[in-house]
């Protein structure tokens, strides 16, 4: 007899759960990264370097798995 969580569609689900899990968060820091440097540029362009820098770090997505009961 096989074991549960080695084999079969439950595995698959959990692996693609996983990489989907991963590229969100490649997005994230890719998006992050642009607006930082959006409003550095902008603030280097009207303020001057000494200025200082905004530095926008995202939420992690919540994980709700909850559901209603209505």
């Amino acid at each position: 007899m096989a074991d549960v969580g080695t084999s079969g569609s439950y595995k698959e689900s959990d692996v693609h759960r996983s990489m989907l899990e991963y590229i969100g968060i490649s997005d994230k820091k890719l998006i992050e990264r642009c607006i930082n440097d959006m409003f550095n540029y902008y603030i280097e362009l009207n303020y001057g370097k000494k200025a200082g820098s905004i530095r926008v770090k995202l939420a992690k997505k919540r994980t709700d798995n909850r559901r209603d009961s209505e």
